[in-house]
């Protein structure tokens, strides 16, 4: 898997990412995609797992490209 980059390198192009964020002490890690609707843009995010509180990914600090699927199974 890639290293963590800085979230203002993140590619802003509708593609899916995982992105990172530390809460409160807490590691947040999750998916995001950025969105330009009507002049408004930002992270459209879901976390893997959220601190108590449900504070999300709104603003991710890192990112990296989601992996390679699996190849296909052979039958």
């Amino acid at each position: 898997m890639s290293e963590w980059q800085p979230i203002e390198t993140a590619p802003k192009d509708g593609r899916t990412i995982i992105v990172y964020r530390s809460i409160a002490g807490w590691d947040v890690l999750g998916t995001a995609y950025w969105v330009n609707i009507r002049g408004i843009d930002g992270w459209i995010s879901n976390g893997f797992s959220e601190p108590p509180g449900n504070l999300g990914l709104g603003h991710p600090t890192h990112w990296q490209p989601l992996p390679l699927p699996p190849p296909p199974e052979v039958k």
